[in-house]
């Protein structure tokens, strides 16, 4: 009984304890994201990375913006001191892309490429030294989609399908992204939808990232598609109508123009050689002999033009 008596005030400084810690770690995590500063850029533009947020108004006797690679190497990319030069420090990957204004206490970075993306930290010496971070986002929009639809000539496989091979393409865009296909029916139309194809191929030079699907539809009727990627979106095409459209046009048969040309050829042939026939017949009535120079001969070959000798 006596234990119940005393255990008030020890449960309510385990309490106020509790409830203490508790606001020192809210806050000690709240003050690590508010330290955090989220920058977005795209490919080839400029952003401007701040290094002001702790004391925007003090002198300070250097500033350093360096890289955290995904290893946790420091990458140094520029900075000021002001007993020291720095300009032998700054990486390769930096050189000539970006510059610091002491003012404003901030970095620019200008052609931005899918390599900057990561984290930065910002190191400010005062009388005390401070750290800032900065989380770099790179984007880059991908072109608009291309759909290409594979049917057989009649565009339809059966009176009461139709199945066809649907193809989507996008191009240079960051980060990765999926297509997303999107499909409008009328209620009664069933599609029946296989995904056969997907790749995302990242470019090793400029890390940008081609994306491409392709699908299998069997439906009951026509429907309309598009495929998006990212926030860019295709042009709207009807698949599976019941009358083909009148404009496309026929398949390419090759044979039937070799064919069409031999004809035209020995068509050719044969009115030259009438032609010779009509120009050598000899204009005299009866018997004679014609000597013939080689060129003539030649002729008389290749037109096989005989004149008959008349008694």
């Amino acid at each position: 009984m006596a234990f119940t008596k005393g255990s008030g005030p020890v449960s309510q400084f385990l309490v106020v304890s509790t409830l203490i810690y508790l606001y020192t770690l809210l806050h000690s995590v709240s003050a690590v994201f508010q330290g955090v500063v989220e920058i977005r850029g795209y490919v080839g533009q400029h952003v401007q990375l701040p290094c002001h947020n702790q004391s925007p108004n003090s002198e300070f006797t250097f500033l350093y913006l360096q890289k955290i690679d995904n290893n946790n190497n420091v990458i140094f990319v520029n900075g000021i001191h002001k007993s020291n030069s720095v300009e032998n420090s700054i990486h390769t990957m930096f050189k000539n892309r970006t510059m610091v204004n002491e003012t404003n206490k901030t970095v620019d970075l200008w052609d931005l490429r899918t390599s900057d993306e990561g984290k930065y930290e910002c190191i400010i010496n005062y009388n005390f030294t401070k750290t800032s971070h900065i989380n770099l986002k790179i984007m880059s929009n991908y072109s608009q989609p291309k759909v290409v639809v594979v049917r057989n000539n009649s565009g339809r496989s059966s009176d009461t399908s139709c199945t066809v091979k649907i193809h989507c393409f996008s191009s240079g865009g960051y980060p990765q992204k999926m297509v997303k296909w999107n499909f409008t029916k009328e209620l009664n139309i069933s599609l029946r939808i296989t995904e056969v194809n997907k790749s995302a191929e990242q470019d090793p030079g400029n890390g940008l990232f081609n994306i491409s699907s392709t699908i299998f539809v069997n439906s009951s009727g026509a429907f309309n598609v598009s495929c998006s990627v990212g926030e860019e979106t295709s042009k709207e095409i009807e698949v599976c109508v019941d009358n083909p459209d009148p404009k496309l046009p026929a398949e390419f048969d090759p044979t039937q123009n070799i064919a069409f040309g031999v004809i035209l050829i020995l068509i050719s042939i044969v009115l030259l050689c009438l032609l010779i026939k009509k120009i050598k017949a000899p204009a005299a009535r009866g018997i004679y002999s014609v000597t013939a120079t080689s060129e003539e001969h030649q002729e008389h070959d290749m037109c096989e033009v005989n004149t008959p000798a008349n008694s």
